[in-house]
């Protein structure tokens, strides 16, 4: 009976609202991979943003996902994903000041975006990359895709990390107008494509549109051209788990609960039904012949 009560009580999405991180932005060679970034850029007007989430790769994965036992570096650690659970799940990371000067005049429809992380430097047999991105549809990604990309966000955050202050610890954000440069977010190393390895497109397009989460990595050292990457989409038995970006900068993870079966409710109701019978029951008992008396004067 606790146990149905129990996961009545549960049965809802659980929502957290995440400041701004206050650790260094790290790169894909660093333990448990690179830190979950978002990018945004106006190509119209080449200007890009880049904000730090906070999460590692390692500490973002799909549930009950384990990854090799060094990957990351983190040897005989491995990590097991916690981000689609069947109650589902809502991550909102708050935008900031920043990004609403950088954008002040661009329009929503020229705005291009991302959420990945990257790791380079993964795995027992050694160089077996991965990525966790956004994409507008299934990959498709070979081994050398899963390289590609992780070397291109490498360069990308070294830039970035060499010419602005979002290196340094606490500071969270950086913008760049410079579309020539590796910290342009736009630029061939990063992009829509992530370095050309991800075949398909990693952006969401303006405010508030929906675009899936895929965990990527490489198989085999061999055969890196043909070998497609292991592709796990992010979701759970109520659906995909996606990515939003609001107009203040805000953006928002969020997988659905899964719906309890009909039967479980009906249990449920029935359950809690008979507990309001019996305390009736039991306080009709607990009545004292006196106060029976004086009721029926």
């Amino acid at each position: 009976m606790k146990s149905v009560l129990k996961t009545l009580a549960s049965a809802s999405i659980l929502a957290v609202t995440l400041g701004q991180a206050h650790a260094a932005l790290d790169s894909p060679d660093a333990q448990g991979g690179s830190s979950l970034f978002l990018s945004v850029w106006d190509a119209s007007l080449g200007i890009s943003y880049t904000r730090n989430l906070g999460p590692k790769l390692s500490g973002f994965l799909p549930s009950g996902f384990n990854t090799l036992p060094k990957d990351g570096l983190v040897v005989d650690v491995p990590s097991v994903g916690d981000k689609t659970p069947s109650l589902g799940l809502t991550l909102s990371f708050a935008g900031d000041a920043l990004f609403t000067s950088t954008f002040v005049n661009s329009s929503a429809a020229n705005l291009l975006w991302n959420v990945v992380a990257a790791d380079s430097v993964a795995s027992t047999a050694g160089g077996l990359s991965r990525i966790i991105t956004t994409s507008r549809a299934v990959p498709g990604t070979t081994n050398l895709g899963v390289t590609r990309m992780a070397a291109g966000l490498d360069s990308y955050l070294n830039g970035l990390t060499s010419n602005t202050p979002i290196g340094n610890v606490g500071v969270n954000s950086a913008n760049w107008n410079d579309p020539g440069a590796t910290a342009y977010a736009g630029s061939s190393v990063l992009g829509t494509d992530l370095n050309g390895g991800l075949q398909g497109d990693s952006t969401g397009l303006g405010f508030n549109s929906p675009v899936n989460f895929y965990y990527l990595a490489r198989t085999v050292t061999s055969g890196s051209s043909t070998t497609l990457a292991t592709n796990n989409l992010f979701q759970n038995g109520a659906g995909p788990a996606t990515w939003t970006l609001a107009a203040d900068g805000t953006a928002t993870y969020q997988v659905s609960a899964v719906p309890l079966p009909a039967t479980v409710w009906l249990m449920g109701s029935g359950l809690l039904a008979a507990l309001g019978f019996a305390r009736r029951r039991k306080a009709g008992a607990l009545r004292s012949p006196a106060a029976d008396q004086k009721n029926s004067v």
